[in-house]
């Protein structure tokens, strides 16, 4: 929490960009792993990409220097680093990583120590899931969160900068964008003070310029929302930036040309009372200890919004080359009812084929679609069927109680990843159901595969 809003910035040296040692599990993807936060000691493994990228889901976080992002990651860290007792699942990171965000969110939590310095580099944070049970502990799902100012891609001289053009070639395979709305200066422009104004203006253009480029879901997370709760209503928030006439385009054109959901989440990692704005804009610690809000669920949305996203993409390229190729009978049918059937018919034969139809004739879609999520797609789509059946005729605390029974009957890396799946999406269609306003576009709580595809 920075006591002023800044722009944007590229130094004239280029970006500078600050990895820690990466996680090397040289086997399939959800191994176990026993050792301290799952660290491979050695050395020369932290230079080694991964062999396996499956179950990894990558996100961008953008946001001018000062929004928040590195103590939103911390505070997010720190929040589920612990399982909770809503959660069938943890998060843990390599040493180093645990190391530095532990020790972010500490100088936060202090009340003798200043706010951490707004960086400008670019970040890397990799985060596996664990899921523990009586039969083991496993590792079904990894997030790999990229954290830089959004100027960073569309400065002019970071054009020649090779971290620059790495960067643009993995946000084209990105799964989701978190784009960080600074709260102080949300709460400015709700005031109709020139520094709102001006942050949407300058700021954040780079940001939204970005999210145009982007396939993907997006989601807006206003930061430091403990300035604004009891002044101010979501709603309120999002009306304000709908008049805004960069904003509202932005997200009616995604809306319109792509099925991926948009979403405006309030959070703090701090929580109401931790710390007051004084009358020169700064923040002053007040002594309480922090109590995050709503921390956790823009990487909760992650795994549903993106599945979701993906098996509409899907749908909506089997009928356009279903269309071309109806004589010919090359490809299996993609819009039946029933989806036991279907999946059992496919996983072997049917999902490959088809996969390598719709890149062949989409391309830009194999990235962020290799084979592994392609397979993973049908198959929540089944156990989301599923799963809203269930929820529909137990009740929605009934329906989580009982997700939460089921960790204890898992036995591996496959129902562990099922049971992650079925949590998110339920914690965020609650939040949905709560909370109608924070969806821009698309959504969880109406989606149904069944219907994904077919007219009218």
């Amino acid at each position: 929490m920075a006591g002023s809003v800044r722009p944007d910035h590229l130094t004239d040296k280029g970006v500078h960009v600050k990895r820690v040692p990466r996680f090397v599990d040289r086997s399939r993807a959800g191994r176990r792993t026993d050792g301290l936060f799952g660290f491979d000691p050695d050395p020369a493994d932290a230079a080694e990409p991964a062999a396996d990228e499956t179950r990894t889901f990558e996100i961008h976080a953008l946001g001018p220097s000062g929004s928040g992002k590195t103590v939103f990651t911390a505070s997010l860290y720190h929040r589920l680093l612990i399982r909770r007792p809503e959660y069938s699942f943890y998060l843990k990171s390599d040493h180093a990583s645990s190391a530095y965000l532990n020790g972010v969110y500490n100088q936060v939590a202090d009340a003798d120590e200043d706010w951490p310095i707004a960086s400008q580099d670019v970040r890397e944070w990799n985060f596996t899931t664990c899921v523990q049970s009586a039969a083991g502990d496993f590792e079904p799902l990894r997030f790999r969160l990229l954290d830089y100012p959004g100027g960073i891609l569309t400065n002019p001289r970071g054009a020649q900068d090779a971290t620059v053009s790495g960067l643009v070639d993995r946000l084209r395979s990105a799964n989701a964008l978190f784009v960080l709305l600074d709260g102080q200066a949300m709460l400015a422009l709700l005031q109709n003070e020139e520094l709102g104004a001006r942050y949407l203006a300058f700021d954040i253009i780079s940001s939204l310029e970005i999210a145009q480029q982007s396939r993907c879901p997006v989601q807006f997370v206003v930061t430091k929302w403990d300035l604004l709760d009891g002044r101010y209503s979501l709603d309120q928030l999002r009306q304000r930036l709908m008049l805004d006439e960069n904003f509202r385009d932005l997200v009616r054109s995604k809306a319109e040309d792509t099925p991926a959901t948009i979403r405006l989440f309030p959070v703090s990692s701090v929580g109401s009372g931790f710390a007051a704005m004084t009358e020169y804009g700064e923040m002053r610690k007040s002594g309480r200890p922090p109590q995050p809000h709503n921390i956790e669920l823009p990487l909760l949305a992650v795994l549903p919004d993106f599945l979701q996203f993906a098996y509409t993409e899907i749908r909506a390229r089997e009928v356009l080359l279903a269309d071309r190729k109806q004589s010919a009978g090359r490809l299996p049918p993609m819009l039946s009812r029933q989806l036991q059937p279907l999946m059992q018919g496919m996983a072997d034969t049917g999902i490959p084929r088809l996969r390598k139809a719709i890149m062949t004739r989409y391309p830009g879609l194999e990235k962020m679609l290799p084979e592994s999520v392609f397979r993973e797609v049908f198959s929540y789509a089944e156990i989301l069927a599923q799963g809203q059946a269930a929820r529909a005729r137990m009740g929605r605390q009934r329906y989580a109680d009982d997700l939460m029974r089921r960790r204890q009957g898992i036995t591996d890396e496959l129902s562990a990843l099922q049971l992650i799946q079925m949590q998110c999406e339920d914690r965020v269609s609650g939040y949905e159901e709560a909370n109608p306003t924070s969806v821009l576009a698309g959504g969880t709580r109406h989606f149904s595969p069944e219907t994904v595809g077919q007219d009218g």
